[in-house]
Formats: C-alpha cells, structure tokens, sequence
C-alpha cells in the first residue's frame, strides 16, 4: 500500500504481509551452486532448506562439510517460488 508521508510516497507494509512471506514456499536448485545438478529443495523455511541441500551434497556430491562461504551463496540463491 502506497502512502504519502510529508510529501514522500511510502511503501507500508502490514505485518499480514510479513507473515504470508515467511510462509511462502521456497526453494534452491542446486544448479545454482553446483553446474549441472538437477536437484531442488523446497520447503516454507530456510532452515528446512539447507537441511535438505546439505543432506543432499552429502550423498550426491560426496561433500561431507559444506564451507560458510557455499552457505552464503546458497542462503542468497534460495528464493520464492
């Protein structure tokens, strides 16, 4: 919702929408990360995600240990869909 605040023009935003944004589903397709893997995490939250992609790189990248750099990258990637 647009408002005029002292002659600016103000995006509000109602705790509604804060709301329905957290519980919009997400996800990280691990091609993002890694070329060529067609894998997908999806879930409401970014912690159901990582869980999912590190289990993942586990198993089908053999990464036992994913850096805090690669989590980073992967945190920014993940997006709504």
């Amino acid at each position: 919702m647009q408002k005029t605040i002292r002659g600016c023009s103000v995006h509000v935003v109602s705790i509604c929408d804060v709301r329905n944004q957290e519980d919009q589903m997400k996800e990280l397709r691990c091609k993002d990360l890694k070329k060529g893997c067609r894998y997908v995490a999806r879930g409401r939250t970014i912690r159901s995600i990582m869980k999912k992609i590190k289990k993942h790189a586990r198993m089908k990248h053999e990464i036992e240990r994913i850096s805090a750099a690669m989590t980073r990258k992967a945190r920014v990637a993940i997006h709504a869909v």
